[in-house]
């Protein structure tokens, strides 16, 4: 997935990492121990959040569904 992110800037689509850094790596939780979680954070590194909104235009839908497909 990393792979789409350079033409979903390119094309001007704002994309967020959907959880960050992952919990884990929160401030909040700094000074906590705990196991390794490498599967959280390669998840963490991995998933995006895309445009998703009730008045997001279909024409505008199209146009990510375009440049993930490329």
């Amino acid at each position: 997935m990393l792979g789409v992110r350079p033409g979903l800037r390119d094309a001007g689509i704002d994309f967020r990492n959907w959880y960050g850094a992952g919990l884990s790596a929160h401030p909040a939780y700094a000074g906590l121990s705990r196991d390794p979680l490498p599967i959280s954070a390669d998840v963490a590194a991995r998933l995006i959040g895309l445009p998703c909104f009730t008045d997001l235009a279909e024409a505008d839908i199209d146009r990510v569904v375009a440049v993930l497909a490329r």
